[in-house]
């Protein structure tokens, strides 16, 4: 006589149709993200006030002007490493316009992340999980990344953090080998440089993977470093090299920002709507640990180091805790004069994966029969995924930035036109009207005021040029700043007002 398979009860059932929902409503949001992501990849006017420099920059790498003097015309600091803006010129030559150009690379980055998160789940989860819990957190993981409204807004941004947090994940993939091999852990770590080589500030990852090494393997721990010193020291010595020692001075001496903790409190504040996901994202840190942890009952560091050295699943939660904590420290960042949405979306791709975690725990608890695996509360089999879907629906879904109408494209295009038929340089907060037009940027306002106030730039070789009329017109915006002297030469060589397109023109006197 067979033995008769246990049957889900109703509340398991219930757990795993909301679940499905859970997926769906990520799904469709998604779709939606890719919509509103195509369309500011050919949406051809300014979407955020960095994308124009950049696209300067990306102009500039290769060639002499590159990390160069910025006390000479134009005046440009470089505030990242070159991988994307090599990306983004390499596309251009193609004869890809350089807007759409780098906006794809960052779409398609973070893409990448999102299969890359799916994928850390997948190797994350405890060995044994039933193939439709891990499938449901891996779904989970990888979908959630794009209901962040942070992801959503940096994502389609001609801005180096997309492809940097990709390539950061992709080293974190590869440093959670399916064996106990070692040469995945040098392919992490060479992605990691190129990550380091796209945003400086790309430490958190090869921070995670070393630690964790460190404590087990202290020895190979120690000459993987060396490798990651040697892949990167080489093209730094070399780009230091043949910039006179421009490039160590743009990233450390002129990419300056000061800090304020109001400022932090701001940001921090302004994404406690999306608190229910960083709760859900604690709670699936312990639940993930209890079950990938279960069978390692030894305390002491003897025995740590003992279970993290033969289970890689445990391994890889290291690595992802210690990626959350550090991901999360870095936050304090948001107190930047120059600090937004973008410092966010490393930590929320962590979160994400976390997440997923959460999902593929509550999911194997709903599958029948029993086992010897710690689960976490049955109540979380029905809470979880309807605070998800409570989160979902008090969060914003991806929709078409700036004027899109007709009427509002035409008034752009026409003050754009204006600007290119400009007989000299124009000075203008929106810079990627200045590069659309063809004009480029001759300076940007934002890091010389950092520099100016702190007296490592002398703004007097921009006043000079203002009060000379050495711009056809200035353009700003209402939430335009300038340090006082900038402002007042503005305000004498440029007195005539005029509005146009959202835009404040200041015109010389008739």
């Amino acid at each position: 006589m067979s033995q008769q398979l246990p049957r889900r009860t109703p509340a398991q059932m219930l757990s795993i149709v909301l679940l499905g929902v859970v997926i769906l409503v990520l799904a469709l949001r998604f779709v939606l993200y890719l919509r509103y992501a195509l369309a500011e990849i050919a949406y051809p006017f300014e979407v955020f006030d960095a994308e124009g420099i950049v696209w300067q920059q990306a102009m500039l790498i290769p060639g002499s002007r590159m990390y160069g003097d910025i006390t000479r015309y134009p005046f440009i600091v470089f505030h990242y490493p070159p991988l994307y803006h090599l990306c983004v010129h390499g596309l251009s030559v193609l004869g890809i316009n350089p807007l759409e150009a780098g906006r794809g690379v960052s779409v398609l980055a973070t893409l990448l992340t999102g299969g890359l998160i799916a994928a850390v789940v997948m190797r994350a989860a405890r060995p044994g999980m039933a193939r439709l819990a891990r499938n449901l957190g891996a779904a989970a993981g990888g979908l959630v990344y794009f209901s962040f409204w942070p992801v959503i807004a940096v994502s389609p941004l001609l801005r180096v953090d997309m492809l940097a947090v990709a390539l950061s994940f992709a080293g974190l993939r590869c440093a959670m080998p399916a064996e106990g091999r070692r040469g995945p852990y040098y392919g992490a770590m060479v992605l990691f440089v190129m990550s380091v080589f796209t945003k400086q500030t790309s430490l958190l990852a090869p921070m995670s993977m070393l630690l964790v090494l460190l404590l087990i393997e202290p020895k190979f721990a120690l000459r993987l470093f060396g490798f990651g010193l040697l892949a990167g020291g080489i093209p730094l010595a070399v780009l230091t090299w043949i910039t006179d020692g421009g490039f160590l001075r743009h990233l450390t001496l002129y990419n300056i920002n000061r800090f304020s903790l109001s400022l932090m409190a701001d940001q921090l504040l302004g994404q406690l709507p999306q608190a229910v996901f960083l709760l859900l994202a604690v709670v699936g840190v312990v639940v993930a640990w209890r079950q990938v942890a279960s069978g390692h009952r030894r305390a002491g560091f003897a025995a740590v180091r003992q279970a993290l050295r033969h289970n890689l699943n445990l391994r890889a939660m290291a690595m992802l805790s210690l990626y959350l904590v550090l991901s999360t420290g870095s936050l304090m960042a948001l107190g930047k004069s120059g600090g937004g949405l973008n410092y966010y979306v490393e930590w929320m791709a962590v979160l994400s994966v976390v997440l997923g975690l959460m999902v593929a725990a509550v999911a194997e608890q709903q599958s029948p029969g029993e086992n010897n695996v710690p689960a976490p509360p049955r109540m979380l089999g029905l809470l979880v995924p309807l605070l998800l879907l409570a989160q979902l629906a008090a969060l914003p879904v991806a929709r078409d930035f700036g004027p899109n109408s007709p009427a509002d494209r035409e008034k752009l295009q026409a003050l754009q036109d204006r600007v290119g038929a400009a007989p000299k340089p124009v000075l203008s907060t929106d810079m990627v009207m200045l590069m659309q037009s063809g004009k480029g940027v001759p300076w940007e306002p934002a890091i010389f005021h950092e520099l100016a106030s702190t007296g490592l730039w002398d703004e007097q070789l921009i006043v000079a040029m203002i009060e000379n009329h050495a711009f056809s017109f200035v353009i700003t915006r209402p939430d335009s700043q300038f340090t006082p002297a900038v402002a007042q030469a503005i305000a004498t060589a440029y007195p005539v007002i005029e509005e146009q397109a959202w835009h404040i023109l200041h015109l010389p006197p008739h």
